[in-house]
């Protein structure tokens, strides 16, 4: 293959790298303010943007990473083209060889400890990320391969004081720049505002006393908690799924943090606080499934994350004895004796009881969220949870 086609070949590959990189920016900012559920790049509770986009790691100074690679891979971008129009005979052209593959080098190193972090630390993916990984592999290797090195004197010096190398201080500067018109564009400072509201409202409300051995306990170990969590959930409520990643990515950054699972099942049959009406029992039932993993094989959480995951799905579409034979299987559970536990008196009971508390609250839909006995407004939103933490710091 003709060099030319290689640095096509990379400035195509770096169009790509910009796209994905805008798009992971608007999804950073849209999950900043809670606005990200239903996002094609949310596929079930480990290939989830949202936990990735909401995580400590998603930031710089204040700066969405996904922003800075999208001005990064722009940069790149203008080298390329310019590269491309050069001539070969051109004495800078070692120069400008040497430094595209350093930018590019660097750009990969950065996808790799990005990446590392992903699966490593935070223990999520997002798909959209791990595609932006790949164009920076496949963008330094048509660079590297880009140009007849044997022509070239590659011990050529690259110079610090090059114009090339001394425009990347533009990189930062531009990022700063943009993030600063987005967050004036999104309202960030009124957001902050009614962030602040809430937070003195949650500071000056009446404590609520809940039963803590009742419910999913997430990390039950931890010692040394400055703030417990409480959530009151539906399984077939889209909020709910939408706050549940929200939640445990939280939780799983901060050890100093503690959630619980409260069931409050929108539903008649196992929530009295409800309006008899007509109900098909199905909320109640998929209450009644965690319930019983956690009670007979400690798999509640496990239980919670895959109905979830698969919500929309069960809009349409469940099937109790499905789920058994799935749960039975997966957690090894006898099969009769895990209908038995969702079908008994017991569960329904248990059930209501949880929500009972919920409407002792006084809640007015899901998912409700306490934080430390007070009730938290918008605490499905990452940043109102980091700010009451920094208030018990």
């Amino acid at each position: 293959m003709k060099k030319n086609n290689f640095i096509i070949l990379a400035l195509v590959n770096s169009a790509l790298a910009i796209g994905t990189h805008i798009y992971l920016t608007q999804h950073h900012y849209m999950s900043k303010l809670g606005l990200s559920k239903d996002s094609i790049c949310n596929i079930n509770s480990y290939f989830n943007c949202d936990a990735i986009s909401t995580s400590a790691f998603s930031e710089i100074f204040g700066l969405p990473l996904a922003l800075l690679g999208a001005v990064t891979n722009l940069y790149l971008f203008i080298l390329l083209f310019q590269f491309l129009l050069s001539d070969n005979k051109d004495l800078t052209t070692p120069s400008k060889y040497k430094f595209l593959k350093l930018f590019s080098g660097f750009i990969l190193a950065t996808s790799v400890v990005m990446g590392s972090i992903s699966f490593l630390v935070i223990g999520k993916a997002c798909l959209f990320c791990v595609f932006s990984y790949i164009l920076s592999i496949s963008g330094f290797l048509f660079i590297y391969l880009s140009i007849d090195r044997s022509k070239l004197n590659l011990n050529y010096s690259l110079q610090l004081n090059s114009k090339p190398v001394m425009l990347v201080i533009l990189i930062p500067i531009l990022s700063f720049f943009l993030n600063y018109i987005i967050r004036e564009n999104l309202n960030f400072d009124r957001i902050k505002m009614i962030q602040a509201e809430r937070i003195s409202f949650w500071k000056n409300a009446k404590e609520i006393d809940f039963n803590m051995n009742t419910g999913l306990t997430l990390f039950p170990q931890r010692e040394n908690v400055k703030m417990t969590i409480v959530e009151f959930a539906d399984f077939l409520c889209p909020h709910c799924k939408h706050a549940s990643t929200v939640l445990h990515t939280f939780v799983s950054e901060n050890p100093e943090t503690q959630l619980v699972f409260k069931f409050y099942p929108l539903d008649p049959q196992c929530n009295d606080s409800l309006d008899k009406n007509s109900s098909n029992g199905h909320r109640c039932q998929l209450a009644g499934l965690v319930y019983c993993s956690e009670s007979l094989a400690k798999k509640g959480w496990e239980a919670h994350k895959d109905i979830f995951t698969n919500q929309e799905k069960l809009h349409s579409s469940f099937s109790l004895d499905e789920y058994i034979n799935k749960y039975s299987a997966a957690f090894s559970i006898d099969q009769k004796q895990l209908k038995d536990c969702v079908q008994s008196d017991k569960t329904i009971d248990a059930i209501k009881v949880q929500a009972k508390e919920g409407q002792l609250a006084n809640i007015k839909g899901t998912p409700a969220i306490f934080v430390n006995k007070k009730f938290l407004e918008g605490g499905q939103q990452e940043l109102i949870l980091r700010e009451v933490l920094k208030t018990l710091n």
